[in-house]
C-alpha cells in the first residue's frame, strides 16, 4: 500500500499565491486529514466491492456504482457514501480529495498546492484557486464545486474560470515562460447529474434541465471538467489492481483534444455534430 494511502494526514507546501507555486517559494507546510483511506475498495472498507466494477466498468461508457464504505474510525470518518462526502464542503472535502488523489496518482514529482491566491482584475473575492499541480513548466488548475446544483445556483464558475485562465497565463509567461496550462472544474455530488442529456445515466440532470443548462454553457464558454467519481475510479483502479497511473499526463493528454469537455467514470465527454456523447476511455 502506498505511504500516502496509509497516512492519517496529507502535507503540502503553503505556497500562498500562484507565483509561489510557479517558483517553488514556500517555507511552511499545511496539513489536512487524508480522505483516501476512508474510500478505498479494501476488504475492510468495502467488503462487498467487486474488482470487475473497475476492470469491466470503469470508463466503458456507463457510470460505475461506487460501494458503501464501512466507518472504522468514527472520530474522523463521517460518511458511508463517497458522494455524500464530496457534496458537503467545497474547500474542506472535495478540494482535499482532489489534492490527495493527484498526489496518489503521480510518481511523486508533482508540485501541489491548495487554496492558492491568484489575482483577478476587478474580482478579488474569487482569487483563491482550490487546487493546482505543476510538473516542469506545465500546470494543472482545478476549481472545485460541491455539486452541479451548487455550481449552477452560485453561477460564478464562468467568471472564475475565465479569470483563472487569463491570469494564470499571464503569470506563467512572466515567471516560467510557458503557456502549458490545463484548467478544469472538479465537481462532486451525484455523478448522474453530470451525464449529458440523452445519456441513460443522465438521471438527476433531467430535473430542471440542469444537465442541458450546464452543457450549453460549457460548450459556449469552452470550459472543461472532471467528476470526483472519475478520480475515485482512478484511485480505486491503482489501489485494487496495483497499476500505476500518471494522472498529470492522463489529464493533459485527454483535454488536449479540442472535442473533449469532461471526464466521468463512464468515460470522456466528447462533443460531436450530434451533441455530447460519452466515449469509452481505455486505461491500458
Amino acid at each position: 500500500m502506498s505511504p500516502l494511502v496509509s497516512a492519517v494526514r496529507i502535507a503540502f507546501p503553503d505556497f500562498k499565491n500562484f507565483k509561489g507555486l510557479l517558483l517553488n517559494l514556500s517555507r511552511e507546510q499545511k496539513e489536512e486529514i487524508n480522505p483516501l483511506p476512508f474510500f478505498l475498495p479494501s476488504s475492510a472498507k468495502a467488503p462487498d466491492f467487486k474488482e470487475r466494477v473497475l476492470t469491466e466498468g470503469l470508463f466503458k461508457g456507463r457510470a460505475i456504482e461506487l460501494p458503501w464504505f464501512e466507518i472504522i474510525d468514527a472520530d474522523v470518518e463521517k460518511f458511508k457514501r463517497f458522494e455524500d462526502y464530496t457534496k458537503i464542503n467545497e474547500v474542506g472535502n472535495i478540494a482535499v480529495w482532489v489534492l490527495a488523489a493527484l498526489s496518489y496518482l503521480s510518481p511523486g514529482d508533482l508540485r501541489l498546492g491548495k487554496e492558492i491566491e491568484i489575482l483577478q482584475d476587478g474580482n478579488p473575492r474569487d482569487g483563491r484557486l482550490d487546487v493546482a499541480a505543476m510538473r516542469d513548466v506545465s500546470v494543472l488548475m482545478i476549481e472545485t464545486k460541491k455539486t452541479l446544483e451548487a455550481l449552477l445556483t452560485e453561477n460564478r464558475y464562468v467568471a472564475q474560470m475565465k479569470g483563472y485562465h487569463r491570469q494564470g497565463l499571464v503569470d506563467m509567461k512572466q515567471h516560467i515562460h510557458s503557456t502549458d496550462l490545463t484548467l478544469l472544474l472538479g465537481i462532486g455530488g451525484e455523478e448522474t447529474d453530470l451525464y449529458p442529456p440523452g445519456h441513460p445515466d443522465c438521471i438527476g440532470g433531467k430535473v430542471g434541465d440542469k444537465a442541458k443548462i450546464f452543457y450549453d454553457k460549457i460548450y459556449a464558454e469552452g470550459i472543461r471538467f472532471i467528476s470526483a467519481n472519475a478520480l475515485w475510479g482512478l484511485v480505486a483502479y491503482k489501489f485494487a489492481l496495483q497499476k500505476d497511473i500518471d494522472i498529470f499526463i492522463l489529464l493533459k493528454n485527454s483535454f488536449a483534444r479540442a472535442d473533449v469537455y469532461g471526464l466521468l467514470s463512464g468515460g470522456l465527454v466528447v462533443h460531436t455534430k450530434n451533441g455530447f456523447v460519452i466515449e469509452p476511455f481505455p486505461l491500458s
